[in-house]
């Protein structure tokens, strides 16, 4: 696939919601990518190519709300954990046991509430800019009762 060619877009349905992702590559590690708030999947058309250049299956997918994924007005269809168990989803409808989840901006927020939902599905996360001023607005949010989660797990899987 020439670096300017998207791979073509797909989707599958979770709980009602049209979900869409591309694939690229097929190597035995799995990775994720999430995207910013405003974004689509098209934020990685660099580096999800290069990351399967490197033996990676590489997915991009659009978040609920966003690209070529359902867009419903009601501002209550959003939810952090939603966004969460949709990227659980998709492993689950890809049949992939496990895979590295990242992302950026919202995105990296999506991967931690991946992680905390099902952290034996995720290997590994990696976070780009994710979106909390301080500790205390990450509190305010719910977030540091997820990230003592994480902690958790990763003293579990360190053992």
């Amino acid at each position: 696939m020439a670096s300017s060619e998207l791979p073509p877009s797909q989707h599958f349905v979770h709980e009602g919601r049209r979900i869409a992702y591309r694939c690229y590559g097929s190597g035995s590690r799995v990775v994720v990518l999430t995207h910013g708030l405003l974004m689509d999947n098209r934020m990685f058309t660099k580096l999800a190519p290069t990351l399967a250049e490197r033996g990676n299956r590489v997915i991009t997918v659009d978040m609920f709300g966003h690209g070529a994924s359902d867009h419903p007005p009601d501002m209550e269809a959003y939810s952090m954990p939603q966004y969460g168990e949709d990227v659980i989803a998709l492993l689950d409808h890809l049949g992939v046991a496990q895979a590295v989840v990242g992302g950026t901006s919202l995105g990296a927020n999506v991967a931690l509430e991946a992680v905390i939902l099902a952290p034996n599905r995720v290997r590994a996360l990696v976070l780009e800019m994710p979106v909390l001023e301080n500790a205390l607005a990450g509190r305010a949010v719910g977030v540091g009762e997820g990230m003592d989660r994480v902690g958790r797990v990763a003293d579990h899987e360190r053992r």
